[in-house]
């Protein structure tokens, strides 16, 4: 049976209201509020909200932590206009990436966190390739992965129940936390160290290091370094780690866009 032109009216408008959405987000350096998406567009907040939730399935736009305003999400990375803090901040913090890079000679990427999503903004690949775990959007266990364990060391408890959900965690590897008690005492050592090590807990044969990226008390992502565990002895797994953490810091304290990117992420 072929659609009415009822139908495909609605359709349309649905789409037009989905394309001028995802353009005012990504001309906008901070995130919007429900009210404020709904007063630029003209719409009414029921049907923009229900919009909102479904871009936000798909990875189209992202909420902030407390979830009362709205950003770009992973998909809409690359679509911002070139006046945007995205893209000077990519610019200004590739250096530091490099040089962990020839520190290491791993493979490492520059994440920012949007919300609870980890999106990947630059990366540079080592002797291990990782074009899959590298996707734009993370999709490796939060509780196993350390970009993913970064991010729960510094959300709010709440937010970190929200994104974890009911015990046990899904068990990847036979060294994966699957118990609050267990990955809190790995958040906690994040928060005391700076540094995150993650060997084996996400996938089997591979270690990654982690490092956030943070700004007046506010973490905006992370470094990440990831290579093959049979190629580092656990004995240097500290080493590594703090070698990341000394760039990230580095990084953190001396991109001069990260302050704009600090209102970009949380508003």
């Amino acid at each position: 049976m072929a659609p009415s032109q009822s139908s495909k009216s609605n359709t349309s408008n649905t789409l037009n209201r989905a394309l001028r959405l995802m353009r005012l987000l990504c001309e906008t350096p901070t995130p919007l509020s429900l009210t404020k998406i709904a007063k630029t567009l003209e719409v009414d907040t029921g049907n923009l909200h229900r919009l909102l939730q479904s871009l936000q399935d798909e990875g189209w736009v992202a909420r902030v932590y407390d979830g009362a305003e709205y950003t770009v999400g992973p998909l809409l990375m690359n679509n911002f206009d070139p006046w945007h803090p995205v893209h000077n901040f990519r610019r200004e913090s590739y250096p530091f990436l490099k040089q962990l890079h020839e520190q290491i000679r791993e493979t490492s990427a520059l994440i920012l966190f949007l919300g609870s999503q980890r999106v990947v903004m630059d990366a540079i690949h080592g002797q291990l390739t990782l074009s899959s775990y590298y996707d734009v959007q993370l999709s490796s266990p939060v509780h196993g992965s350390a970009s993913g364990k970064i991010l729960l060391a510094s959300l709010p408890a709440g937010v970190t129940n929200e994104v974890l959900g009911n015990e046990p965690f899904q068990k990847h590897t036979e060294f994966t936390p699957t118990t609050r008690e267990e990955l809190d005492r790995h958040l906690t050592q994040i928060r005391e160290t700076g540094y995150c090590i993650s060997r084996e807990e996400a996938f089997n044969g591979i270690v990654a290091y982690g490092a956030p990226i943070q700004y007046r008390g506010h973490v905006l992502g992370c470094l990440v370094s990831t290579a093959a565990s049979a190629d580092i002895a656990e004995r240097d797994d500290v080493s590594f780690a703090a070698k990341l953490r000394d760039v990230a810091n580095l990084l953190s304290a001396s991109v001069p866009s990260i302050h704009q990117m600090k209102f970009f992420l949380t508003g």
